[in-house]
């Protein structure tokens, strides 16, 4: 499908998003219009969205989870369960979060920034494993468990080869074709400027997880993910760590 910029809120109204649609071929998508978006959305919102990023594709094989996406704030990442129920094979997650976004959402019947993981784990027939990097122990309670898709990894690690070392506990099939969500919120203060409560995650150690994770898996993933902006406004310290995630995805191959 090619590089987007989901703007939701506003927050990618800067040069930064501009410069990165005229000299690296990035596509803007404008969904501040669409109501019943924030948080929450609800089906219709989901019809148009997904219009709009389908665009003018005609073909019907159209992979829209491919490519990197930049989808806003994290009141949006409910938009990797939209682009990985596009995914028509078996496959597994990794997403780096602060938070588990599998709490139940206060309303069900709509998809939420907050459960978007635990409709993930409910209602993907394809999805094998969801491994969740970043969020506090505490946080991750025995409901979540429950689940046998789900492994949680801490983030805490000396160094990746303590990480490779964790997630080959979980009997995840490293053959299978995998996606990447990052949530900025997972990172600290210095690398990231979020509407959420935030990790301590230095930006080396994230890079450092993802090199092994493609290690493991022998290539380059379906596609890949990033949130945590800050909704309705750009951020320079944002729009840096924003830059440095790519440049070290194109240095490594990762897209």
């Amino acid at each position: 499908m090619g590089n987007i910029i989901l703007d939701m809120s506003g927050a990618y109204d800067t040069d930064w998003c501009r410069g990165l649609c005229e000299n690296d071929g990035f596509s803007y998508i404008d969904c501040k219009d669409i109501e019943g978006t924030d948080m929450y959305c609800d089906d219709l919102a989901i019809t148009e969205i997904m219009g709009r990023i389908r665009g003018n594709e005609t073909e019907p094989e159209c992979k829209i989870y491919s490519g990197v996406h930049f989808i806003d704030s994290g009141n949006y990442h409910y938009m990797t369960r939209l682009f990985t129920g596009e995914i028509k094979a078996s496959y597994n997650l990794f997403f780096f979060d602060h938070h588990t976004d599998m709490k139940p959402s206060m309303i069900p019947e709509l998809l939420s920034c907050g459960a978007w993981a635990l409709h993930v784990a409910e209602r993907d027939s394809f999805i094998k494993k969801i491994i969740m990097i970043g969020p506090p122990a505490e946080d991750v309670t025995e409901d979540i468990l429950t689940w046998e898709s789900i492994i949680y990894s801490g983030g805490k690690y000396a160094g990746s080869d303590e990480f490779v070392s964790d997630i080959l506990k979980g009997g995840i099939d490293f053959a299978l074709p995998y996606y990447i969500s990052i949530d900025k919120d997972v990172l600290g203060r210095g690398y990231a400027d979020t509407n959420w409560s935030q990790g301590d995650m230095e930006l080396g150690e994230l890079f450092s997880l993802m090199e092994a994770i493609k290690k493991l898996c022998g290539g380059a993933p379906l596609g890949i993910d990033i949130c945590g902006e800050l909704p309705g406004k750009g951020s320079s310290v944002n729009e840096s760590t924003n830059n440095k995630i790519l440049d070290f995805l194109k240095s490594t191959g990762l897209f």
